[in-house]
């Protein structure tokens, strides 16, 4: 991981860099990766995410600090109110990366989510 990203800050005006080392590494980021098999990208992302916070960092007292849990973490707050005093409850959770369930529907507006992508491509 960390000689990609070397390389993608090394040659910015490149402008891609093909992921050779994290796709031959896949087994060191999760063990059950299979080279050439789907896997689900989120899945990608929380074992990346806790494999790099992993490598900043080997206390965990300190994981607050780190400079991959300053950019992906953050605090969910859920609240309930009682029906009966009106008085709230609030919890909060910390997490490294939220789901956001995005619907075909939600995009209504647009014929399909492509033609949103495309749109959005070309007002860029």
């Amino acid at each position: 991981m960390q000689n990609h990203i070397t390389k993608v800050m090394d040659k910015p005006e490149e402008g891609f860099v093909v992921p050779v080392d994290i796709y031959f590494n896949l087994c060191n980021i999760a063990s059950h990766f299979i080279e050439g098999q789907q896997e689900d990208a989120h899945e990608f992302l929380r074992y990346t995410i806790n494999a790099l916070q992993q490598a900043c960092l080997s206390d965990s007292q300190y994981a607050r600090t780190t400079f991959i849990s300053q950019v992906f973490q953050g605090c969910l707050r859920s609240r309930v109110t009682c029906l009966n005093c009106t008085e709230a409850s609030d919890t909060y959770d910390q997490f490294m990366d939220i789901q956001l369930d995005i619907r075909v529907h939600q995009f209504s507006r647009y014929n399909n989510i492509y033609l949103l992508y495309i749109l959005a491509c070309i007002r860029s």
